[in-house]
């Protein structure tokens, strides 16, 4: 088995795992697209406080423009993957799964890997909360896109709350 395959099955395992029956649970409330893109703005929030926060605790200018052009690439990719919405429709296979697998894999990957050095070797405590930041920002950006990569369930026939709603106003008043 090679790695491409190791990679394509770890993703797979994933999605139809973890993310697929989360969405299926979810369908009442919110379509996988839009989870997913509420993640992705929760990471360039996370990004904006990783940003600002070594701008106000007296980092050097490099550090400061690296932290700005993060955030500002956040909201590119978040604003460019706004205009793949109209592809996610329910009932159709989602086009979003197999163009994202390497991101999804390559961000993954890099958020394991952060981990993992920061649990090795921490950084001093003035830049510890920054980094952990960091690796926030980019583990919700991972979800975020685990999740636009779910396939949308079909619409669901009705919720149990809605069932009752009409079940109650159907029921004559007793006085």
């Amino acid at each position: 088995m090679s790695i491409g395959q190791i990679f394509h099955r770890m993703d797979a395992l994933l999605l139809d795992d973890v993310f697929e029956p989360i969405v299926y649970r979810l369908r009442d409330w919110t379509q996988p697209f839009a989870l997913g893109s509420s993640f992705l703005l929760g990471s360039v929030v996370l990004q904006a406080a990783t940003t600002l926060l070594p701008m106000l605790g007296g980092a050097n200018f490099a550090d400061n423009i690296q932290g700005v052009l993060a955030f500002l690439c956040g909201l590119v990719i978040y604003f460019s993957f706004q205009r793949f919405a109209p592809l996610v429709r329910p009932g159709q296979p989602n086009p979003l799964r197999p163009m994202l697998f390497s991101l999804r894999v390559v961000v993954l990957l890099y958020v394991i890997g952060c981990s993992v050095v920061l649990w090795w070797r921490p950084p001093p405590r003035s830049v510890l909360l920054w980094e952990e930041l960091d690796i926030l920002s980019q583990l919700v950006f991972v979800i975020g896109l685990y999740f636009m990569s779910c396939q949308p369930p079909p619409p669901a026939r009705q919720s149990q709350r809605e069932e009752r709603r009409q079940t109650l106003q159907a029921m004559p008043e007793q006085s």
